[in-house]
């Protein structure tokens, strides 16, 4: 078993602004070849993750892409100017809830022998 972090090239946290979809993220990208058995591994313990967030998140497998993706998203339009301090404010209380609740997780995945 590897050791790993948030910070890897496997792991890696994004905070997006989506004017499309008119909405703000803090996204953890899951990019490495186990990346199936990593998302399961984390998906089953969604519940524990979401209460401790305290948010729903979006579990997003993409089972034909190189990634799988899990979404902390919340409708705040980032094409509006006057919602620049909301989203900063959005984004410095909900960035470390993520990165809180998946660190130790991430650490703990057991990398199978063969995906």
């Amino acid at each position: 078993m590897y050791k790993r972090n948030l910070t890897s090239a496997n792991f890696r946290k994004a905070l997006l602004l989506t004017p499309k979809n008119q909405s703000v993220v803090v996204e953890l990208n899951i990019h490495c070849a186990w990346k199936s058995s990593a998302f399961a591994q984390l998906k089953s313990v969604e519940g524990e993750i979401q209460k401790e967030i305290g948010h729903p998140l979006d579990w997003r497998p993409m089972p034909d892409k190189v990634s799988a993706r899990i979404l902390l998203e919340e409708k705040i339009d980032p094409g509006v100017e006057e919602n620049r301090k909301k989203i900063c404010d959005w984004f410095a209380e909900w960035t470390p809830k993520m990165f809180i609740a998946f660190k130790d997780r991430v650490k703990a995945l057991s990398e199978p022998e063969q995906e």
